[in-house]
Protein backbone atom coordinates (compact mmCIF):
# COMPACT_ATOMS: atom_id res chain seq x y z
CA UNK A 1 0.00 0.00 0.00
CA UNK A 2 2.74 2.46 0.77
CA UNK A 3 4.38 1.93 -2.71
CA UNK A 4 1.21 2.81 -4.59
CA UNK A 5 0.45 5.42 -2.82
CA UNK A 6 4.02 6.84 -3.28
CA UNK A 7 4.18 5.91 -7.00
CA UNK A 8 0.03 7.87 -7.18
CA UNK A 9 2.09 10.68 -5.43
CA UNK A 10 4.79 11.00 -7.72
CA UNK A 11 2.53 10.74 -10.71
CA UNK A 12 0.41 13.25 -9.15
CA UNK A 13 3.50 15.96 -8.78
CA UNK A 14 4.68 15.79 -12.25
CA UNK A 15 1.31 16.17 -13.97
CA UNK A 16 0.73 19.15 -11.67
CA UNK A 17 4.50 20.03 -12.87
CA UNK A 18 3.93 19.83 -16.20
CA UNK A 19 0.44 20.97 -16.69
CA UNK A 20 1.94 24.70 -14.82
CA UNK A 21 4.59 24.63 -17.02
CA UNK A 22 2.68 23.99 -20.19
CA UNK A 23 -0.17 26.78 -19.30
CA UNK A 24 2.93 29.34 -18.73
CA UNK A 25 4.74 28.76 -22.23
CA UNK A 26 1.08 28.87 -23.45
CA UNK A 27 0.23 32.52 -21.51
CA UNK A 28 4.08 33.40 -22.90
CA UNK A 29 3.06 32.30 -26.47
CA UNK A 30 -0.06 34.15 -26.50
CA UNK A 31 1.35 37.62 -25.23
CA UNK A 32 4.29 37.08 -28.08
CA UNK A 33 1.09 36.97 -30.35
CA UNK A 34 -0.75 39.85 -29.06
CA UNK A 35 2.86 41.45 -29.61
CA UNK A 36 3.25 40.74 -33.02
CA UNK A 37 0.08 41.62 -33.93
CA UNK A 38 0.44 45.32 -32.51
CA UNK A 39 3.78 45.65 -34.42
CA UNK A 40 1.95 44.81 -37.53
CA UNK A 41 -0.91 47.11 -36.66
CA UNK A 42 1.31 50.11 -36.07
CA UNK A 43 3.37 48.93 -39.03
CA UNK A 44 0.21 49.22 -41.53
CA UNK A 45 -0.94 52.44 -39.80
CA UNK A 46 2.22 53.71 -40.37
CA UNK A 47 2.56 53.16 -43.84
CA UNK A 48 -1.04 54.35 -44.40
CA UNK A 49 -0.30 57.82 -42.31
CA UNK A 50 3.24 58.65 -43.47
CA UNK A 51 5.56 56.83 -45.77
CA UNK A 52 8.59 58.71 -44.58
CA UNK A 53 8.98 56.82 -41.54
CA UNK A 54 11.26 54.49 -42.84
CA UNK A 55 13.56 54.54 -40.19
CA UNK A 56 10.66 53.79 -37.79
CA UNK A 57 9.22 50.87 -39.69
CA UNK A 58 13.29 49.63 -39.43
CA UNK A 59 13.25 49.71 -36.00
CA UNK A 60 9.88 47.91 -35.64
CA UNK A 61 11.08 45.11 -38.19
CA UNK A 62 13.61 44.51 -35.83
CA UNK A 63 11.76 44.25 -32.96
CA UNK A 64 9.35 41.48 -34.56
CA UNK A 65 13.28 39.82 -35.75
CA UNK A 66 14.14 39.91 -32.16
CA UNK A 67 10.73 38.57 -31.02
CA UNK A 68 10.83 35.77 -33.00
CA UNK A 69 14.21 35.18 -31.73
CA UNK A 70 12.60 35.17 -28.45
CA UNK A 71 10.22 32.62 -29.69
CA UNK A 72 12.47 30.31 -30.79
CA UNK A 73 14.76 30.56 -27.90
CA UNK A 74 11.44 29.55 -25.81
CA UNK A 75 10.42 26.60 -28.21
CA UNK A 76 14.09 25.55 -27.72
CA UNK A 77 13.35 25.63 -23.93
CA UNK A 78 10.17 24.08 -23.84
CA UNK A 79 12.30 20.82 -25.61
CA UNK A 80 14.91 20.59 -23.17
CA UNK A 81 12.42 20.63 -20.61
CA UNK A 82 10.34 17.67 -21.71
CA UNK A 83 13.57 16.02 -21.73
CA UNK A 84 14.32 16.93 -18.38
CA UNK A 85 11.00 15.61 -17.30
CA UNK A 86 12.05 12.16 -19.37
CA UNK A 87 14.97 11.84 -17.41
CA UNK A 88 13.21 12.87 -13.66
CA UNK A 89 10.69 10.06 -14.61
CA UNK A 90 13.64 7.57 -15.32
CA UNK A 91 15.32 8.62 -11.40
CA UNK A 92 12.15 8.26 -10.03
CA UNK A 93 11.57 4.71 -11.14
CA UNK A 94 15.04 3.97 -10.03
CA UNK A 95 14.09 5.33 -6.71
CA UNK A 96 11.51 3.49 -6.56
CA UNK A 97 12.83 -0.14 -7.24
CA UNK A 98 16.17 1.00 -4.47
CA UNK A 99 13.28 1.63 -1.98
CA UNK A 100 11.59 -2.15 -3.04
CA UNK A 101 15.20 -3.69 -2.61
CA UNK A 102 15.74 -1.82 0.80
CA UNK A 103 12.47 -3.46 1.81
CA UNK A 104 12.75 -6.95 0.48
CA UNK A 105 16.68 -6.97 2.14
CA UNK A 106 15.19 -6.07 6.10
CA UNK A 107 12.39 -8.34 5.40
CA UNK A 108 15.51 -10.86 4.55
CA UNK A 109 17.36 -9.94 7.65
CA UNK A 110 14.00 -10.53 10.03
CA UNK A 111 13.08 -13.51 8.72
CA UNK A 112 16.55 -14.63 9.20
CA UNK A 113 16.71 -13.92 12.62
CA UNK A 114 13.69 -15.47 13.32
CA UNK A 115 14.86 -18.62 11.40
CA UNK A 116 17.88 -18.64 13.54
CA UNK A 117 15.76 -18.71 16.79
CA UNK A 118 14.07 -21.26 15.62
CA UNK A 119 16.46 -23.79 15.13
CA UNK A 120 18.21 -22.48 18.19
CA UNK A 121 15.06 -23.77 20.09
CA UNK A 122 14.96 -26.70 18.44
CA UNK A 123 18.55 -27.44 19.21
CA UNK A 124 18.30 -26.29 22.88
CA UNK A 125 15.13 -28.34 23.30
CA UNK A 126 17.76 -31.53 22.48
CA UNK A 127 19.68 -30.34 25.02
CA UNK A 128 17.66 -29.77 27.83
CA UNK A 129 16.88 -33.55 27.99
CA UNK A 130 20.65 -33.87 28.84
CA UNK A 131 21.66 -33.81 33.18
CA UNK A 132 24.98 -32.25 32.59
CA UNK A 133 24.59 -28.54 33.83
CA UNK A 134 28.60 -27.54 32.76
CA UNK A 135 28.17 -29.25 29.37
CA UNK A 136 24.97 -27.11 28.91
CA UNK A 137 26.50 -23.64 29.70
CA UNK A 138 29.48 -24.55 27.73
CA UNK A 139 26.78 -24.81 24.55
CA UNK A 140 25.07 -21.33 25.43
CA UNK A 141 28.52 -19.67 25.37
CA UNK A 142 29.56 -21.39 21.87
CA UNK A 143 25.90 -20.37 20.68
CA UNK A 144 26.20 -16.73 22.09
CA UNK A 145 29.57 -16.64 20.05
CA UNK A 146 27.85 -17.84 16.69
CA UNK A 147 25.29 -15.68 17.06
CA UNK A 148 27.02 -12.65 17.71
CA UNK A 149 29.79 -13.34 15.08
CA UNK A 150 26.85 -14.08 12.56
CA UNK A 151 25.40 -10.83 13.30
CA UNK A 152 28.42 -9.31 12.80
CA UNK A 153 28.89 -10.52 9.21
CA UNK A 154 25.35 -9.94 8.57
CA UNK A 155 25.38 -6.29 9.72
CA UNK A 156 28.47 -5.61 7.92
CA UNK A 157 26.94 -6.60 4.84
CA UNK A 158 24.17 -4.86 5.00
CA UNK A 159 25.73 -1.63 5.81
CA UNK A 160 28.38 -2.22 2.95
CA UNK A 161 24.92 -2.49 0.18
CA UNK A 162 22.98 0.27 1.93
CA UNK A 163 26.20 2.69 1.68
CA UNK A 164 26.83 1.09 -1.53
CA UNK A 165 22.73 2.36 -1.94
CA UNK A 166 23.24 5.72 -0.59
CA UNK A 167 25.88 6.88 -2.79
CA UNK A 168 24.06 6.07 -5.45
CA UNK A 169 20.90 8.16 -4.41
CA UNK A 170 23.54 11.00 -3.39
CA UNK A 171 25.30 10.83 -6.88
CA UNK A 172 21.31 10.91 -8.45
CA UNK A 173 20.57 13.91 -6.54
CA UNK A 174 24.14 15.85 -7.03
CA UNK A 175 23.39 14.94 -11.21
CA UNK A 176 19.89 16.64 -10.94
CA UNK A 177 21.34 19.61 -9.31
CA UNK A 178 24.11 19.82 -11.63
CA UNK A 179 21.64 19.26 -15.28
CA UNK A 180 19.30 22.05 -13.36
CA UNK A 181 22.18 24.04 -12.85
CA UNK A 182 23.60 24.13 -16.40
CA UNK A 183 20.60 24.79 -18.20
CA UNK A 184 19.69 27.45 -16.13
CA UNK A 185 16.04 27.02 -15.51
CA UNK A 186 15.93 26.76 -11.72
CA UNK A 187 13.65 29.77 -11.60
CA UNK A 188 11.01 27.77 -14.00
CA UNK A 189 11.43 24.25 -11.81
CA UNK A 190 12.01 25.84 -8.17
CA UNK A 191 8.55 25.87 -6.46
CA UNK A 192 7.90 22.27 -8.40
CA UNK A 193 11.32 20.39 -7.33
CA UNK A 194 10.77 22.09 -3.73
CA UNK A 195 8.75 18.70 -2.73
CA UNK A 196 11.12 16.30 -4.65
CA UNK A 197 13.95 17.62 -2.88
CA UNK A 198 12.10 17.19 0.30
CA UNK A 199 11.19 13.42 -0.45
CA UNK A 200 14.80 12.76 -1.44
CA UNK A 201 16.22 14.48 1.77
CA UNK A 202 13.60 11.93 4.14
CA UNK A 203 14.44 8.86 1.93
CA UNK A 204 18.65 9.72 2.45
CA UNK A 205 17.69 10.49 6.37
CA UNK A 206 15.84 7.44 6.62
CA UNK A 207 18.86 5.26 5.40
CA UNK A 208 21.50 7.38 7.24
CA UNK A 209 19.43 6.50 10.74
CA UNK A 210 19.32 2.76 9.73
CA UNK A 211 23.06 3.12 8.82
CA UNK A 212 23.42 5.06 12.43
CA UNK A 213 21.72 2.11 13.82
CA UNK A 214 23.51 -0.77 12.40
CA UNK A 215 26.72 0.87 13.45
CA UNK A 216 25.71 0.83 17.01
CA UNK A 217 24.59 -2.69 16.82
CA UNK A 218 27.95 -3.59 15.64
CA UNK A 219 29.98 -1.34 18.22
CA UNK A 220 27.74 -2.94 21.12
CA UNK A 221 28.36 -6.93 19.56
CA UNK A 222 32.09 -5.96 19.66
CA UNK A 223 32.61 -4.33 22.89
CA UNK A 224 30.65 -7.67 24.05
CA UNK A 225 32.96 -9.87 22.79
CA UNK A 226 35.50 -7.97 23.83
CA UNK A 227 34.13 -8.88 27.58
CA UNK A 228 33.95 -12.43 26.85
CA UNK A 229 37.52 -12.69 25.74
CA UNK A 230 38.57 -10.76 28.74
CA UNK A 231 36.82 -13.56 31.10
CA UNK A 232 38.05 -15.89 28.75
CA UNK A 233 41.41 -14.81 29.72
CA UNK A 234 41.06 -14.34 33.45
CA UNK A 235 39.56 -17.84 33.38
CA UNK A 236 42.57 -19.22 32.15
CA UNK A 237 44.89 -17.70 34.57
CA UNK A 238 42.60 -19.25 37.34
CA UNK A 239 42.57 -22.56 36.09
CA UNK A 240 46.42 -22.56 36.13
CA UNK A 241 46.41 -21.38 39.74
CA UNK A 242 44.22 -24.09 40.68
CA UNK A 243 46.06 -26.48 38.46
CA UNK A 244 48.98 -25.61 40.54
CA UNK A 245 47.02 -26.19 44.05
CA UNK A 246 45.46 -29.42 42.85
CA UNK A 247 49.31 -30.96 41.80
CA UNK A 248 50.27 -30.00 45.10
CA UNK A 249 47.50 -31.63 47.16
CA UNK A 250 46.40 -35.41 47.83
CA UNK A 251 43.52 -37.23 47.37
CA UNK A 252 42.86 -37.26 51.09
CA UNK A 253 41.95 -33.38 51.15
CA UNK A 254 39.29 -33.55 49.40
CA UNK A 255 37.26 -34.09 52.67
CA UNK A 256 38.45 -31.07 54.23
CA UNK A 257 37.21 -29.02 51.48
CA UNK A 258 34.84 -26.35 53.12
CA UNK A 259 31.55 -24.80 51.65
CA UNK A 260 32.85 -21.53 50.92
CA UNK A 261 35.72 -23.43 48.33
CA UNK A 262 33.20 -24.96 46.88
CA UNK A 263 31.06 -22.35 45.74
CA UNK A 264 34.44 -20.65 44.49
CA UNK A 265 35.58 -23.27 42.56
CA UNK A 266 31.79 -23.33 41.23
CA UNK A 267 32.20 -19.92 40.17
CA UNK A 268 35.31 -20.46 38.57
CA UNK A 269 33.41 -23.18 36.72
CA UNK A 270 30.73 -20.56 34.94
CA UNK A 271 32.90 -17.95 34.14
CA UNK A 272 34.76 -20.19 32.33
CA UNK A 273 32.18 -22.08 30.38
CA UNK A 274 30.85 -18.61 29.50
CA UNK A 275 34.24 -17.74 28.13
CA UNK A 276 34.06 -21.04 26.07
CA UNK A 277 37.58 -22.64 26.42
CA UNK A 278 38.78 -24.27 23.52
CA UNK A 279 38.56 -27.81 25.55
CA UNK A 280 35.91 -27.55 28.80
CA UNK A 281 36.38 -31.08 29.37
CA UNK A 282 39.66 -31.77 29.43
CA UNK A 283 39.12 -28.31 32.05
CA UNK A 284 36.75 -29.83 34.00
CA UNK A 285 38.77 -32.90 34.82
CA UNK A 286 42.04 -30.75 35.82
CA UNK A 287 40.37 -28.66 38.08
CA UNK A 288 38.15 -30.69 40.21
CA UNK A 289 39.86 -32.83 42.89
CA UNK A 290 39.45 -36.63 42.26
CA UNK A 291 36.26 -38.07 44.44
CA UNK A 292 34.56 -41.16 44.51
CA UNK A 293 31.53 -41.78 42.31
CA UNK A 294 28.89 -41.11 45.10
CA UNK A 295 30.89 -37.97 45.88
CA UNK A 296 31.04 -37.07 42.73
CA UNK A 297 26.80 -37.67 42.07
CA UNK A 298 26.33 -35.57 45.57
CA UNK A 299 28.29 -32.78 43.96
CA UNK A 300 26.31 -32.46 40.56
CA UNK A 301 23.27 -32.75 42.50
CA UNK A 302 23.88 -29.54 44.49
CA UNK A 303 25.14 -27.96 41.79
CA UNK A 304 21.95 -28.52 40.09
CA UNK A 305 20.41 -27.19 42.91
CA UNK A 306 22.71 -23.88 43.36
CA UNK A 307 23.85 -22.47 39.84
CA UNK A 308 21.86 -19.48 38.55
CA UNK A 309 22.20 -18.39 35.15
CA UNK A 310 23.20 -15.11 34.73
CA UNK A 311 22.73 -13.17 31.43
CA UNK A 312 25.49 -11.97 29.47
CA UNK A 313 23.63 -8.76 28.12
CA UNK A 314 22.24 -7.14 31.25
CA UNK A 315 23.62 -9.69 34.22
CA UNK A 316 19.99 -10.44 35.03
CA UNK A 317 20.65 -13.70 37.66
CA UNK A 318 18.06 -16.60 36.46
CA UNK A 319 17.75 -19.24 39.48
CA UNK A 320 17.77 -22.85 39.41
CA UNK A 321 14.30 -23.02 38.93
CA UNK A 322 13.50 -21.10 35.91
CA UNK A 323 13.44 -23.17 32.91
CA UNK A 324 16.55 -22.77 30.32
CA UNK A 325 14.40 -22.17 27.07
CA UNK A 326 13.42 -18.78 29.46
CA UNK A 327 16.77 -18.05 29.75
CA UNK A 328 17.08 -18.34 26.04
CA UNK A 329 14.35 -16.45 24.79
CA UNK A 330 15.57 -13.59 27.34
CA UNK A 331 18.95 -13.83 25.88
CA UNK A 332 17.94 -13.91 22.16
CA UNK A 333 15.31 -10.67 23.12
CA UNK A 334 18.22 -8.13 23.56
CA UNK A 335 19.38 -9.25 19.93
CA UNK A 336 15.95 -8.67 18.60
CA UNK A 337 15.67 -5.51 20.05
CA UNK A 338 18.12 -3.99 18.67
CA UNK A 339 18.02 -4.82 15.28
CA UNK A 340 13.95 -3.97 15.73
CA UNK A 341 14.39 -0.63 17.13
Amino acid sequence: MDESIGSQYALQVALHTLKERCQHFQERLTQLEDENVKLRMKINSSEEDNCSSVSEIGKLRQKVTELTEQKEQLQNNIAMVANENKHLWARLTKLMYLKQSLDSKLNTISGNFTKDSELRGSKDSEDDKSDNILDINGKISLDLEDISLKLISSIAKEKSELELQCSEMAELQNGKLNLENKHGFSYLIEDDNNSSNKNFEIHIDKLKNIKIQLLQQKDELQKNLKNIQQINTHCKKCQKAVLKTDSKSTLTSFPKLEVADYEEQLQLESLSKWATPENSSTFIDNKFFTVTGAKLNNIKKDASQEVDKICPMCCEIFGSKVPFLEFQHHVEAHFIENIVN
